[in-house]
């Protein structure tokens, strides 16, 4: 949502790892909130075969922004996209830690790990017997931890961060991101109407909204 407030070319540009369910979804959640803010907005994804690694991060970055991109999203581990972002004069949104930090000129957020909310109840169910895994993976909701959000940065308008904080609370209360009715790139269906995605759809996402061009 930050990205879609902020762009002023409607073109955004993501550095992703590599090309699987979890970086997918993210992609499309990413976009999804920049359109809830500029409806035309676009991203461009690169991937790097990388979860961390400067110099491939530095690279992408750059080939994104001389594409046009003026906000720059993150997958990855380094804060080298927000580090080139601030150089080149263009926006971004940190991931793992607040890259504020790193970029305070550039960074308007980041999504954030908190995984001390979760481990340390899911530690205390262990350590009673009371934990069985899931099948699809261990998946925790932002109210029980593992993700949050670091926002905002001082430039973004204060009406924005209002919507932000009032759509992280709807995630909160149990809002799902991916709640149909969602088209992929191609026109086909991918969620009805009244219907989300479950855990096992999501990790093998191998579709795109519309809006999403990848790159190797």
């Amino acid at each position: 949502m930050v990205a879609g407030a902020m762009t002023k070319t409607g073109k955004l540009g993501h550095v992703s790892p590599f090309p699987f369910g979890v970086v997918n979804w993210t992609i499309n959640a990413f976009l999804m909130g920049a359109q809830q803010m500029r409806p035309d907005a676009t991203v461009t994804a690169v991937n790097i075969g990388a979860w961390d690694d400067a110099a491939k991060e530095r690279a992408a970055t750059l080939a994104l922004i001389d594409h046009g991109a003026d906000v720059i999203d993150q997958q990855t581990g380094s804060p080298t996209p927000q580090i080139v972002a601030q150089e080149r004069g263009v926006y971004g949104i940190g991931n793992q830690s607040d890259m504020r930090a790193n970029a305070p000129k550039a960074t308007l957020c980041s999504i954030i790990y908190t995984w001390d909310t979760y481990l340390t109840p899911a530690v205390k169910r262990i350590e009673s017997g009371n934990w069985s895994p899931s099948p699809y993976g261990d998946f925790t909701t932002m109210k029980d931890g593992g993700s949050d959000i670091a926002c905002c940065n001082a430039v973004v308008p204060a009406d924005v961060v209002a919507k932000v904080d009032a759509a992280r609370q709807e995630i909160m209360n149990g809002k799902q991101v991916f709640a149909g009715p969602i088209k992929d790139a191609e026109g086909k269906e991918r969620v009805p109407g009244g219907k989300v995605l479950g855990d096992g759809d999501l990790w093998k996402m191998d579709w795109f909204v519309p809006g999403v061009a990848m790159q190797k």
